[in-house]
């Protein structure tokens, strides 16, 4: 009875750790990785070694203004999200990694999130960079992850229609031409967030009053 018990509790035991081995695999296994590429210590055409892969991956604009919290300023690297059809490994994204120099990768658990880090979409507070040097590789889709955000969208607003009244535009082409030739965020408010008949009316309503005032 006594080894019959110690071979019951060996093996719940087993089926245990295997159960654990099971749930810390899955949880590193994953079909979107996050890494980190610098460009001081990669191939200068690391980007055509992850193309000739067949890789789908989205490439960020180079991080060279980040700051350390003692106010050092980081060494330039640049944020890569490799896409995958299918699970895989830390061992397996880590010998693609290998191929540019890079550090190990990590599981993303938040795509668009990831997308908009990129750039610091949602960090204010952190060095600012162009969403126009973020590319896709590889057939990989961006879609609208970098398009702003509500809350966003509201400030554009309130900056444009600030800028109407201090310079007393009353023609919607003075705005779109303004934000087309000096603020990318206006213009793409104007032209892909609906910005465009807010403007229109509230300009169409100032030249009205500036009318009956003649």
């Amino acid at each position: 009875p006594i080894l019959k018990m110690e071979v019951f509790f060996m093996a719940k035991n087993s089926t245990s750790k295997q159960k654990q081995y099971d749930r810390e695999r899955a949880s590193s296994r994953s079909k979107v990785w996050l890494g980190v590429v610098y460009p001081e210590s990669a191939p200068d055409n690391w980007q055509s070694i992850f193309d000739e892969e067949h890789l789908t991956w989205i490439e960020g604009p180079l991080h060279d203004k980040d700051i350390n919290a003692d106010g050092e300023v980081k060494k330039a690297h640049i944020h890569v999200i490799l896409q995958f059809s299918s699970n895989k490994s830390q061992s397996q994204v880590t010998e693609i990694m290998s191929m540019v120099n890079a550090p190990k990768a990590i599981p993303c658990r938040n795509t668009r999130g990831a997308i908009r880090y990129l750039i610091h979409a949602d960090n204010p507070e952190k060095a600012q960079y162009s969403k126009n040097d973020v590319k896709a590789h590889g057939g990989a889709v961006i879609g609208k992850a970098l398009d702003p955000v509500p809350a966003d969208k509201s400030t554009v607003m309130r900056e444009m229609m600030t800028w109407v009244v201090d310079n007393d535009i009353i023609d919607f082409a003075e705005l779109a031409e303004y934000a087309l030739m000096n603020n990318p965020d206006w213009f793409d408010v104007l032209t892909a967030q609906g910005g465009t008949f807010t403007m229109e009316k509230y300009i169409t309503s100032r030249w009205k009053r500036w009318n009956r005032q003649q």
